[in-house]
């Protein structure tokens, strides 16, 4: 996107192995180091995506919550990286990549 359109804070990896939540100090950013300018609901359409990776129904949530040029953007840049080699044999991180392109996807259609 143009950088005029990067209007919002944005952390870039909102996901929930970023995100902490404890029921008396409430939500906590975990890893700041993917902060800077971004898209309007950036953060909550990487939310929304990584709990319908892991199985919830984020369908309410979606009209409100969801961006779906940033949600391109993200596809783009997972299956970029999903052919990546990895340092050791261990595949799993480009199976999430590949997980979380098709699950923003499914979330392209309810928009």
């Amino acid at each position: 996107p143009p950088l005029d359109a990067l209007t919002h804070f944005s952390h870039h990896d909102a996901r929930q192995a970023n995100i902490a939540w404890h029921p008396a100090e409430g939500v906590k950013i975990v890893d700041w180091s993917w902060a800077g300018k971004g898209l309007p609901k950036a953060d909550t359409t990487s939310f929304l995506i990584d709990l319908k990776k892991s199985g919830h129904d984020v369908r309410p949530y979606v009209k409100q919550y969801f961006n779906p040029e940033y949600a391109l953007l993200l596809i783009g840049f997972w299956l970029g990286h999903s052919i990546w080699p990895t340092r050791t044999d261990d595949d799993t991180v480009r199976l999430h990549q590949v997980a979380s392109a098709l699950s923003a996807y499914e979330l392209l259609g309810e928009v």
